[in-house]
């Protein structure tokens, strides 16, 4: 029987097979907070997630989540969050949640497959780290080459058959130095720039590490479209930020 089941392991490594550990995600280096919400490979699933020692951030302004509605959940009550692909995506995609305040760093790692819900367990990281909705940010994106990201919307939720349907997105940015006068537009490809809108709370003065809710149009099915984010550095500079979305 020993004999039986050792020819066929080695028959499915013959014929291509991997053995089920290198199908698990494959976790970033980032370097793990202790204990064991840490930032590691979660087992019994196909994700990395937990807490991770700061690097050096480098300033700018980062697009940190970009879903269908607004992330809600009560970590003491919930179980698990939701989060599905749009039926368009054409290709897997790749997850990241984030922690959106300066001080919270806490990343998951995760592949969004097309068509299947990814649940996240909120008992494992986030409900002992006491990190409320608000606070945590879910970008999905594929490797355009060239180092370049296309961000997807993506659906989140309680309920895999209550997930709020593929309208505008609601964009959230967060600036990594002080920042002022943030405004916004967002543009299809071969379309003409339309003129650009400011944030409502970020008009004047942005402490690094601020919250910004951008509320977007619905992107267009046939065609990308580029988020620019134009602002006043702390020189007094005008600087430009872009980011390639896509409902595909």
């Amino acid at each position: 029987m020993i004999a039986t089941r050792a020819l066929a392991f080695c028959g499915l490594i013959l014929l291509g097979i991997a053995p089920l550990r290198s199908l698990a995600q494959e976790c970033e280096r980032l370097p793990p907070a202790p204990g064991s919400t840490g930032y590691q490979q979660r087992r019994g699933s196909d994700r990395c997630e937990g807490l991770y020692v700061s690097p050096v951030s480098g300033g700018g302004i980062q697009l940190v989540s970009l879903t269908f509605g607004r992330i809600a959940y009560e970590p003491e009550r919930d179980a698990s969050l939701v989060v599905k692909a749009p039926e368009s995506a054409t290709s897997p995609l790749r997850l990241q949640g984030i922690g959106i305040p300066i001080g919270l760093y806490y990343r998951l790692d995760a592949a969004l497959a097309d068509g299947r819900p990814f649940q996240l367990p909120l008992g494992a990281v986030i409900k002992p780290n006491r990190i409320p909705p608000s606070d945590l940010g879910l970008i999905a994106f594929r490797d355009a080459g060239g180092g370049r990201r296309v961000y997807v919307p993506v659906h989140v939720g309680l309920d895999p058959a209550k997930l709020p349907p593929a309208a505008g997105a609601t964009a959230v940015v967060r600036p990594d130095s002080d920042i002022q006068n943030l405004r916004w537009r967002l543009t299809a490809s071969g379309a003409a720039p339309a003129e650009f809108r400011p944030v409502p709370a970020a008009e004047g003065p942005v402490p690094s590490g601020n919250r910004l809710e951008i509320a977007l149009p619905k992107l267009d099915a046939a065609s990308d479209a580029t988020l620019e984010l134009r602002y006043l550095d702390l020189s007094g500079r005008e600087r430009t930020t872009r980011f390639q979305l896509s409902s595909r």
